[in-house]
């Protein structure tokens, strides 16, 4: 029966065209075995990078919302490995490929990363008449884009291209503490409980529009420059 599966489960599975488009991309699959175009690469990491803004803005407003003192632990975590570990990677990249700081502080957004923002300010939007609405959507963004990215990960543990960009960016991914992390995700999102089926439904197409933006990103990264 469907309703057996865990709601984490169900948006994956409901998805799962545009989960596993993602995941398998073939940005991905280029990235993993060191092959992709750096020019390719550094259009991603820098739009990766501006985007970053409107994540923290996700994870605080999750973060502020979150009803207990453990999963403010876990939301601020998650927020200090951003801004410290996350960011010292990219800081590092962009001096080994050569990006100056006036490239990468003051590109604008694409158009998908556009996108992006404005789904997680949609999420945002909705939950100021009514918190717990915010929070479960925007939860859904954020369970979908790190599980992507962890699934993609481990998949491709035992890559290791010889550059660093490349590899770090993998070991980011698919360590013991993000795995932990993208599994308490998953159980925060299953712990979810809905008034009616359109607050279930309106999460699954949050979740589900997160993928195809994960996918558009990734196509228009993979475009030529």
């Amino acid at each position: 029966m469907e309703n057996s599966k865990k709601l984490s489960e169900r948006l994956i599975e409901n998805s799962k065209v545009f989960y596993d488009g993602a995941r398998d991309h073939i940005f991905v699959e280029e990235m993993v075995n060191g092959t992709l175009d750096r020019e390719k690469f550094k259009k991603y990491l820098i739009q990766d990078y501006v985007f970053i803004k409107s994540f923290v803005h996700l994870v605080s407003y999750i973060l502020a919302y979150s009803e207990t003192m453990y999963q403010k632990y876990r939301f601020s975590k998650f927020l200090s490995m951003i801004t410290s570990d996350e960011n010292g990677y990219f800081i590092r990249s962009f001096e080994e490929l050569n990006i100056p700081f006036e490239v990468y502080n003051n590109t604008e957004l694409s158009p998908v990363m556009e996108k992006f923002l404005k789904v997680i300010n949609k999420g945002i939007e909705l939950g100021k008449e009514n918190p717990s609405r915010g929070y479960r959507n925007c939860l859904a963004i954020l369970m979908c884009a790190e599980s992507v990215y962890c699934d993609w990960g481990v998949k491709n543990k035992d890559k290791a291209p010889k550059e660093y960009y490349f590899n770090e960016w993998i070991n980011l991914h698919n360590n013991d503490d993000f795995i932990a992390l993208v599994k308490w995700l998953k159980e925060e999102v299953d712990n979810i409980e809905f008034s009616n089926i359109e607050e279930e439904k309106e999460m699954e197409e949050f979740f589900e529009e997160t993928c195809k933006l994960e996918i558009a990103f990734f196509d228009e990264s993979y475009q030529n420059i």
